[in-house]
C-alpha cells in the first residue's frame, strides 16, 4: 500500500477532512480544513461556487484559474476533498489523487478489499467522473454527501490497519541481517 488518506467529519457544526501523506521517514504529513456544514453543499454541474463582486459563480474543474484568490462559497464532494487539501492548486497532487481513489473505493467496493492507489489515468478519470455523477444526481443531500466522507474515514482506518498487518507479517519473514 502506498499511502494513508482520509477523510474525517466530527459531529458539531463544522466537517473537518483529513487527508494524511506518509513521508520517506514514516511520519505523516496531515492537512486539516475546516468547513462549516453549509459549504460542503451538494453544489451541481460545478466542483465549487465563490463569492465573486457580482454574486456567486460555479466554478468547473476546467474553470480552476479563475478560481483565483475569490473565497469559496461551496464545494461538491470532489472540490470539497480538493480545498481540504489546499484548494485547487492541489488538485493534481498524490493528496487529492489518492483520497479521491479512497472516496470512489468506499463508494463503490467492500472496505476490506485493498484500494487501488494507483490506478492508471484513464481508470483514474473514469473514477473522478463517477464521483461528479453520484455527487450531480438529482436526489443527492447534503447528508448523503457527508455520510460517504465519514464512511470514507472508516475505510481508510481499514486499510491503515491492513497495511500494518502487511508490514508486521513482512518484518517477520524478513531474513536476518537485512
Amino acid at each position: 500500500m502506498l499511502g494513508t488518506v482520509g477523510v474525517l467529519v466530527n459531529d458539531g457544526d463544522k466537517v473537518v477532512v483529513v487527508v494524511a501523506e506518509p513521508t520517506e521517514t514514516g511520519g505523516a504529513i496531515v492537512v486539516v480544513a475546516e468547513v462549516a456544514e453549509a459549504t460542503v453543499e451538494v453544489v451541481v454541474g460545478a466542483w465549487f461556487t465563490v463569492a465573486t463582486p457580482n454574486g456567486t459563480r460555479a466554478v468547473t474543474a476546467y474553470d480552476l484559474p479563475v478560481l483565483g484568490h475569490r473565497p469559496v462559497t461551496g464545494a461538491c464532494l470532489v472540490g470539497s476533498v480538493v480545498e481540504a487539501a489546499g484548494g485547487p492548486a492541489m488538485v493534481r497532487s498524490q493528496l487529492v489523487q489518492r483520497t479521491l481513489d479512497l472516496v470512489w473505493h468506499t463508494l463503490h467496493e467492500d472496505p476490506e478489499r485493498p484500494v487501488r492507489w494507483c490506478p492508471g489515468p484513464r481508470m483514474r478519470m473514469m473514477g473522478l467522473l463517477e464521483l461528479t455523477s453520484w455527487n450531480d444526481a438529482p436526489e443527492r443531500t447534503q447528508s448523503q454527501v457527508v455520510e460517504l466522507l465519514k464512511d470514507g474515514q472508516r475505510t481508510a482506518d481499514v486499510q491503515r490497519v491492513m497495511c500494518q498487518a502487511e508490514q508486521a507479517t513482512l518484518v517477520a519473514v524478513a531474513p536476518a541481517g537485512r
